[in-house]
């Protein structure tokens, strides 16, 4: 059942929404996102983007319901992924100068956290965040190979030595 918390929480969100949309600008509800800038099958569902023509800023909006623990919006990698696939496909609808990704988590004593930065800011997160996906897939290849053969437990013994118990 719906509960009247749950109401509540779902109402800040709108109203954030609606605040940072105004009147003109151009918007988007839970919309795929492709975020090839990073790797070619990386996505994320975006659940509100807004850009803003006058400030040339595009805002990704993200609702967390938990309170146990505060997600915070700097340097939060899932809101940087999904601020990449919005770039790209918001670009036509105009320039961006600046992106703010905003965490609206109604159920802690600061429901509303908003991080801005820059387009460039943007594009050099992307580049860290392709750089730590390369490091993973190889580490992934190097030691658990496919097909999984009996390959796997010598392959999964060196990643303990190397990982959890280095020198």
């Amino acid at each position: 059942p719906v509960t009247e918390e749950m109401v509540e929480a779902v109402t800040t969100y709108v109203e954030h929404v609606r605040k940072v949309r105004g009147e003109t600008g151009e918007w988007a509800i839970e919309q795929k996102l492709h975020v090839e800038a990073v790797h070619a099958e990386m996505w994320g569902t975006g659940d509100a983007i807004v850009y803003d023509k006058d400030t040339e800023t595009l805002n990704i909006i993200d609702l967390k319901y938990g309170r146990g623990v505060v997600v915070e919006a700097e340097d939060n990698p899932q809101l940087l992924a999904y601020a990449s696939g919005a770039v790209t496909r918001f670009h036509i609808v105009g320039p961006v100068k600046t992106v703010t990704m905003t965490i609206v988590q109604p159920r802690t004593i600061n429901p509303v956290r908003p991080w801005t930065i820059s387009i460039d800011e943007l594009r050099r997160q992307e580049s860290e965040m392709k750089m730590a996906v390369e490091k993973t897939l190889e580490a992934s290849e190097r030691y658990f190979p496919e097909p999984r053969t009996p390959a796997l437990q010598q392959a999964m013994a060196a990643w303990e030595k190397d990982y959890l118990h280095p020198g």
